[in-house]
């Protein structure tokens, strides 16, 4: 979602919701927040929060055009503890590195003196690595950040195959030489159409329903991520392409991506969406990102 210098757009509306009471409708939320983006846009953010079980309809206000917004019981938890998320993601990131990398002194001592004071951008720098872009940190601005940045880099290897790890994309035992060449060929036929036949099944589940595509979806068709482009903000138009992680990969190296996109929340946001099953594949779109993408069996 979007974010204001002091808080997240999420929390504000959750905020106004509350102290609104029976008079919390779209209009007077919008003008409690300041909100200063489009009416259109700020409509789509309120109907995201509902549709992600933050807020519902009033009971008395269901058949009513103008309708009263209620906070649920994800809703009220959010608005107390709105940095929820973050800290989850935080302690995720965190516990995952200091996994690989806890045979260095040096690393665990700059993040226990730093991360209090400049979690922000040990956090990103953290998921840049993670996300293989070595080379995209956030520029330091601390002695201790540098030591960081430098022991993340020089730790590069280790993080590149925990991340060949994380996307399910090991490389396949060698395969002996002496295996006749036809098996070869059926085993790869056999598991090109079993992949076709699932991702049918995936694809027509999604656009029969008319799901937004999620974390789930991306995982269960295999080898292809949205990514965000370098240089670009979150939801702008053109700011997320979907490719393969191979090339994703390639795109970091040369700078011009960001980070894959891990957190469910991030996207739905996108709101990517089957628009057409053919023959080849199916044809992903988003009206909010402009974006239209084929993807193959």
């Amino acid at each position: 979602m979007k974010k204001y210098n002091d808080n997240s757009l999420k929390s504000q509306i959750l905020n106004a919701v509350h102290k609104l009471g029976d008079n919390a409708i779209s209009r007077k939320i919008r003008e409690l927040i300041e909100y200063k983006g489009s009416n259109s846009n700020f409509k789509s953010e309120i109907y995201a929060l509902k549709r992600r079980g933050y807020l519902s309809f009033a009971p008395e206000s269901k058949d009513r055009k103008v309708k009263q917004y209620i906070l649920t019981k994800k809703g009220k938890f959010h608005r107390l503890q709105p940095d929820y998320y973050q800290r989850m993601k935080v302690q995720k990131l965190n516990a995952t590195v200091h996994g690989i990398l806890n045979d260095d002194e040096k690393f665990t001592a700059a993040v226990d003196s730093e991360v209090d004071n400049r979690m922000e951008i040990i956090e990103k720098n953290v998921e840049s690595i993670i996300t293989g872009s070595a080379n995209n940190f956030s520029e330091p601005t601390s002695k201790g950040e540098m030591t960081v940045a430098n022991i993340i880099a020089k730790k590069d290897k280790e993080i590149k195959t925990w991340q060949s790890r994380y996307f399910n994309q090991v490389n396949s035992r060698p395969v002996e030489s002496k295996i006749n060449k036809t098996t070869q060929r059926t085993a790869k036929k056999n598991t090109d159409e079993k992949r076709i036949e699932d991702r049918k099944k995936l694809a027509n589940h999604y656009y029969q329903k008319k799901l937004w595509l999620d974390f789930e979806f991306f995982s269960q068709w295999k080898n292809m991520v949205p990514v965000l482009l370098s240089g670009k903000k979150f939801l702008n138009k053109r700011s997320v392409e979907i490719m393969s992680i191979d090339e994703a990969k390639r795109e970091m190296d040369r700078g011009h991506t960001r980070a894959i996109l891990q957190s469910n929340d991030e996207i739905l946001a996108c709101c990517f969406r089957i628009d057409k099953i053919n023959k080849d594949g199916i044809v992903v779109k988003s009206d909010r990102l402009d974006l239209k993408k084929n993807m193959k069996w």
